[in-house]
């Protein structure tokens, strides 16, 4: 078989095969279904957000050093990305030790919007993580 046979059978199982994998990334895993090559236009509209509270109070991100905006905001497009398979929560949370010593605990939110396609309002899940010194 030629390499452009190949490349050409190589190309096409991929586009057959890929919008199947990537939907099971979307619906156990929480990946964006816009992100990684998806077939967005097959799913529906969501919004995320990263919530930080400080020992039960919310955290505002325009207050915040340089360092941990850009710490959380880098969090939050991993996490509005790749949805549970992220990572970076555990740097945060020290991060956030580390810049406010007076704290107890940190308390980190993943918040998504979903459009539900029957009421066409939007409906909410959280999952939330908590550190404690």
């Amino acid at each position: 078989m030629s390499a452009r046979a190949i490349l050409f059978r190589t190309v096409w199982v991929l586009a057959v095969v890929w919008p199947g994998v990537q939907m099971a990334l979307v619906h156990w895993a929480g990946v964006h279904p816009w992100r990684l090559g998806a077939y967005g236009m097959y799913s529906t509209f969501q919004r995320d957000r990263v919530e930080v509270f400080l020992d039960g109070g919310i955290l505002n991100r325009r207050a915040e050093s340089a360092e941990v905006t850009a710490a959380w905001t880098r969090y939050e497009e991993t996490r509005r990305t790749l949805g549970h398979l992220a990572s970076g929560e555990d740097a945060l949370a020290r991060l956030l030790f580390r810049t406010h010593p007076e704290v107890k605990e940190v308390r980190i939110e993943s918040v998504r919007e979903r459009l539900d396609g029957t009421t066409g309002t939007f409906a909410e899940s959280r999952e939330a993580r908590s550190w404690r010194r």
